[in-house]
């Protein structure tokens, strides 16, 4: 009901119409108990100590800001968020991350987009149509030419570090960027800073959600 407003509804998003025995309330009450009150606290650790009662699937999908979200860089992995399962990759999908940084806190001038040089070429949208609208929105930057995006980024990420080691940035994407970790373990207080994207739908319209909790 605080989700979706009707019990419904959450079967749609769910995909669960089927399912006639809907929840089984109040048979696991106790769990239902402890889900709406990390849902509706206000309390960050709080949060965290009902968020740690639950199983690891559970808390892969759970969604908490880190405290100093106004304060810190995020840099996003465009090409990469600009995919996701069952779904086109597309400008679009980099716009919706973008906005659901700002509405948990980031400031909108904090947030940078950096995409591959052929990312026109490999999304839903013309190439004419996107230098326009990187025109209007000077936060987003192209890798150059011939260098993948993840090299500039995490190049980006470390010069951020060594300038404030107590408020590293944050990256947004879902690569595990795994060679570059390996081979560079300068990188290493970068590795935690790294969050991804998970897509869930509501009213079959695609919603990004970004699990901060560590």
């Amino acid at each position: 009901m605080n989700l979706f407003g009707k019990y419904n509804t959450a079967l749609e998003c769910a995909n669960a119409t089927k399912n006639r025995e809907g929840i089984k309330y109040p048979d696991n009450e106790t769990y239902f108990k402890q889900a709406l009150e990390m849902y509706i606290s206000d309390n960050y650790e709080r949060k965290c100590q009902l968020l740690s009662n639950f199983d690891l699937s559970f808390k892969n999908t759970y969604d908490t800001t880190p405290k100093s979200a106004s304060d810190c860089i995020v840099l996003i992995d465009g090409s990469n968020i600009s995919y996701g399962k069952n779904i086109e990759p597309g400008l679009d999908n980099v716009v919706l991350v973008d906005k659901y940084l700002q509405d948990k806190g980031f400031k909108k001038e904090n947030i940078s987009i950096i995409v591959d040089a052929t990312f026109p070429y490999k999304c839903n949208i013309e190439r004419e149509e996107f230098w326009e609208f990187r025109n209007n929105d000077k936060r987003y930057s192209l890798a150059p030419a011939g260098q993948q995006a993840d090299v500039f980024i995490l190049t980006k990420a470390y010069e951020l570090y060594k300038k404030d080691p107590n408020n590293p940035p944050i990256i947004i994407t879902n690569d595990k960027y795994e060679d570059h970790f390996t081979k560079h373990p300068e990188l290493k207080p970068i590795k935690s800073r790294k969050k991804g994207v998970t897509w869930t739908y509501i009213q079959k319209k695609p919603q990004p959600i970004i699990n901060f909790w560590d």
